[in-house]
Formats: structure tokens, sequence, C-alpha cells
């Protein structure tokens, strides 16, 4: 995915860092997460998986602080202004069919990690 990170956390501006992750499971602890900053960051993640069978996948995101999600541009989750609870979604995927996925994650301050997996 096409991950662009921002110095900030508006999403404003700029990206400070793009780049491709292969995947979104990240633990940065109380570390930094742009080359400058640890904290008030905010990352989209934006690509599409392909479902390996037709079924009902559930999106699960595990973070701290704040995450949205959209799936073939519906905005599916929406934990922007909390913290710090798991949440998911299940959607029914189509075998070999790619889906479109964006991710939008905000580090306001102390710990941060952000891990999205899906299941069937």
């Amino acid at each position: 995915m096409l991950g662009e990170y921002w110095n900030n956390a508006f999403l404003d501006g700029v990206p400070a860092i793009s780049r491709l992750d292969f995947k979104v499971d990240f633990d940065w602890g109380l570390g930094l997460i742009t080359n400058e900053v640890a904290d008030f960051v905010s990352i989209r993640w934006s690509g599409k998986v392909r479902a390996p069978a037709t079924e009902d996948f559930t999106f699960i995101l595990h973070a701290d602080d704040a995450v949205r999600m959209w799936i073939n541009e519906v905005l599916m989750i929406d934990r922007w202004d909390s913290c710090c609870e798991d949440v998911a979604v299940t959607v029914p995927l189509t075998k070999d069919t790619f889906t479109d996925i964006r991710l939008e994650y905000k580090e306001y301050q102390e710990q941060a990690y952000i891990k999205l997996y899906w299941t069937s």
C-alpha cells in the first residue's frame, strides 16, 4: 500500500514521507514515526486487496490513537475522535477481485502503533 506520512495530525500539506508499505503492522512505541517526529503525526495508506475466496471477510484495526477506513470509497470504520479499542468491519468479497482500501491514522502523543489484519 502507498503510505503517506505527515509531520502533523491533520493529513495537511505535503507528506514528509511517501513509500510502499507491504503491510500495515507498526509498533513505534515512543520512537519516531517520520524521520523528524514521534507525536502529532498522521498517515494515509491506500491500495488494494485481492480476496482469495468468495466469502465474508472481517477487517480488524488495532491502533493507538485514531483510525478511519474506507472500503471501495465507503467509510466503514470511523474512530477518528477516540482511542484505542480495536474496531472491525465485515464485508463480502469476491475471489480474485481487487477491493480498494484507504486507511487513515493519527497519533497524538505517547505510545504509537497500528495493525490491520483480515480474516474470513
